[in-house]
Protein backbone atom coordinates (compact mmCIF):
# COMPACT_ATOMS: atom_id res chain seq x y z
CA UNK A 1 0.00 0.00 0.00
CA UNK A 2 1.39 3.40 -0.92
CA UNK A 3 0.01 6.93 -0.82
CA UNK A 4 0.29 9.14 -3.88
CA UNK A 5 -1.11 12.71 -4.01
CA UNK A 6 -4.21 12.17 -1.87
CA UNK A 7 -4.89 8.70 -3.22
CA UNK A 8 -4.21 5.41 -1.55
CA UNK A 9 -3.17 2.67 -3.89
CA UNK A 10 -3.45 -0.86 -2.64
CA UNK A 11 -2.77 -4.11 -4.35
CA UNK A 12 -3.73 -7.57 -3.26
CA UNK A 13 -1.89 -9.28 -6.06
CA UNK A 14 0.25 -8.18 -8.97
CA UNK A 15 -2.63 -7.81 -11.46
CA UNK A 16 -5.21 -6.12 -9.23
CA UNK A 17 -4.68 -2.46 -8.32
CA UNK A 18 -7.35 -0.44 -6.42
CA UNK A 19 -7.34 3.35 -6.18
CA UNK A 20 -9.31 5.14 -3.43
CA UNK A 21 -9.53 8.81 -2.65
CA UNK A 22 -8.18 9.15 0.92
CA UNK A 23 -11.30 11.09 2.03
CA UNK A 24 -13.51 8.24 0.76
CA UNK A 25 -11.41 5.76 2.68
CA UNK A 26 -11.71 7.91 5.81
CA UNK A 27 -15.50 8.03 5.39
CA UNK A 28 -15.61 4.27 4.93
CA UNK A 29 -13.48 3.80 8.04
CA UNK A 30 -15.70 6.13 10.10
CA UNK A 31 -18.88 4.46 8.88
CA UNK A 32 -17.37 1.06 9.67
CA UNK A 33 -16.51 2.21 13.20
CA UNK A 34 -19.98 3.66 13.66
CA UNK A 35 -21.53 0.40 12.48
CA UNK A 36 -19.36 -1.64 14.84
CA UNK A 37 -20.31 0.69 17.70
CA UNK A 38 -24.02 0.36 16.93
CA UNK A 39 -23.70 -3.41 16.74
CA UNK A 40 -21.88 -3.52 20.08
CA UNK A 41 -24.53 -1.34 21.73
CA UNK A 42 -27.33 -3.50 20.33
CA UNK A 43 -25.53 -6.59 21.59
CA UNK A 44 -25.26 -5.08 25.08
CA UNK A 45 -28.90 -4.02 25.02
CA UNK A 46 -30.11 -7.46 23.95
CA UNK A 47 -27.80 -9.46 26.17
CA UNK A 48 -29.36 -11.26 29.09
CA UNK A 49 -29.03 -9.63 32.45
CA UNK A 50 -27.91 -11.89 35.25
CA UNK A 51 -28.72 -11.27 38.87
CA UNK A 52 -25.88 -11.64 41.32
CA UNK A 53 -26.26 -11.91 45.06
CA UNK A 54 -24.06 -12.03 48.09
CA UNK A 55 -25.02 -13.60 51.36
CA UNK A 56 -24.26 -11.48 54.40
CA UNK A 57 -25.08 -12.50 57.92
CA UNK A 58 -26.15 -9.87 60.40
CA UNK A 59 -23.08 -10.54 62.51
CA UNK A 60 -20.83 -9.30 59.71
CA UNK A 61 -22.09 -5.73 60.09
CA UNK A 62 -21.20 -4.25 63.46
CA UNK A 63 -22.02 -0.65 64.29
CA UNK A 64 -19.52 1.05 66.58
CA UNK A 65 -20.77 1.52 70.13
CA UNK A 66 -20.23 5.27 69.93
CA UNK A 67 -22.98 5.47 67.29
CA UNK A 68 -25.53 4.31 69.89
CA UNK A 69 -24.95 7.45 71.95
CA UNK A 70 -27.42 9.90 70.42
CA UNK A 71 -27.60 12.69 72.98
CA UNK A 72 -25.48 14.51 75.53
CA UNK A 73 -27.50 12.76 78.23
CA UNK A 74 -26.52 9.33 76.82
CA UNK A 75 -22.86 10.36 76.78
CA UNK A 76 -23.06 11.71 80.33
CA UNK A 77 -24.71 8.52 81.59
CA UNK A 78 -22.20 6.18 80.00
CA UNK A 79 -18.92 8.13 80.25
CA UNK A 80 -19.52 10.99 82.69
CA UNK A 81 -18.77 13.63 80.03
CA UNK A 82 -21.55 16.25 80.02
CA UNK A 83 -21.55 17.08 76.27
CA UNK A 84 -20.27 15.96 72.89
CA UNK A 85 -18.60 19.35 72.56
CA UNK A 86 -16.39 18.58 75.56
CA UNK A 87 -15.88 15.00 74.37
CA UNK A 88 -14.68 16.20 70.95
CA UNK A 89 -12.33 18.68 72.66
CA UNK A 90 -10.83 15.85 74.73
CA UNK A 91 -10.34 13.76 71.58
CA UNK A 92 -8.73 16.74 69.80
CA UNK A 93 -6.30 17.18 72.72
CA UNK A 94 -5.42 13.50 72.56
CA UNK A 95 -4.72 13.86 68.83
CA UNK A 96 -2.43 16.83 69.52
CA UNK A 97 -0.58 14.85 72.18
CA UNK A 98 0.88 12.56 69.58
CA UNK A 99 0.29 10.03 66.91
CA UNK A 100 -0.77 6.65 68.10
CA UNK A 101 0.25 3.41 66.49
CA UNK A 102 -2.18 1.93 63.99
CA UNK A 103 -2.41 -1.47 65.66
CA UNK A 104 -5.61 -0.57 67.50
CA UNK A 105 -8.95 -2.07 66.56
CA UNK A 106 -10.76 1.02 67.83
CA UNK A 107 -10.31 4.55 66.56
CA UNK A 108 -9.22 7.32 68.93
CA UNK A 109 -12.78 8.47 69.75
CA UNK A 110 -13.79 4.94 70.70
CA UNK A 111 -10.66 4.45 72.82
CA UNK A 112 -11.30 7.70 74.71
CA UNK A 113 -14.94 6.71 75.25
CA UNK A 114 -13.91 3.24 76.46
CA UNK A 115 -11.44 4.78 78.93
CA UNK A 116 -13.99 7.21 80.38
CA UNK A 117 -16.61 4.46 80.63
CA UNK A 118 -14.12 2.28 82.52
CA UNK A 119 -13.26 5.16 84.89
CA UNK A 120 -16.85 6.28 85.55
CA UNK A 121 -18.65 2.96 85.81
CA UNK A 122 -15.80 0.65 86.82
CA UNK A 123 -16.97 -1.79 84.15
CA UNK A 124 -14.92 -4.93 83.84
CA UNK A 125 -13.09 -5.43 80.58
CA UNK A 126 -15.46 -8.34 79.86
CA UNK A 127 -18.43 -5.92 79.92
CA UNK A 128 -16.56 -3.43 77.72
CA UNK A 129 -15.74 -6.26 75.29
CA UNK A 130 -19.45 -6.99 74.93
CA UNK A 131 -20.27 -3.30 74.36
CA UNK A 132 -17.44 -2.53 71.94
CA UNK A 133 -17.49 -5.91 70.11
CA UNK A 134 -13.96 -5.59 68.70
CA UNK A 135 -12.20 -5.59 72.06
CA UNK A 136 -11.43 -8.77 73.96
CA UNK A 137 -11.70 -9.14 77.70
CA UNK A 138 -7.92 -9.63 77.87
CA UNK A 139 -7.03 -6.12 76.64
Amino acid sequence: MRKSEGYIISSTDSTDVNCFDSSQLHQKTVSTLEMETVQALLHLQNSQKKDKNIQVTSGDLVAPFISTLKSDNDLNTMAGIPSFLLFNAIVANCEMFGKFCNKHKLNLKERVLLTFMKLKNTFSYAVLAVLFKTVTAIT
